[in-house]
């Protein structure tokens, strides 16, 4: 027999906040994504088909996750690089929005 595990409305809590203001962010700098993969099988299968690019990085993230797991040093580099397209979508001074 499992547990029971509680319902809990996460629309107007602060994790589900500060992913949706992430995901905002972030979208527009990315485009459309044409990739999903289902599950682990199916990413394995994925990425031993897909030959990327020299200086390029796959990142995949879990839902459970989702972007606590990518390296804060990858991020700070990505949005040293990316600043100039991000400031117009954030708003707000580089050193507040790495905090």
């Amino acid at each position: 027999m499992g547990y029971a595990k509680p319902v809990v409305r996460c629309i107007e809590g602060l994790n589900y906040k500060l992913g949706r203001f992430i995901h905002q962010v972030l979208s527009p700098l990315v485009g459309p994504n044409h990739i999903n993969v289902k599950d682990s099988t199916e990413f394995v299968n994925f990425t031993r088909e897909v030959t990327l690019p020299e200086n390029y990085i796959l990142i995949s993230l879990d839902v459970v996750s989702l972007f606590t797991n990518v390296p804060k040093k990858l991020v700070n580099k990505i949005i040293d690089e990316k600043w100039e397209s991000l400031s117009e979508v954030v708003r707000m001074n580089k050193e507040l929005f790495v905090k």
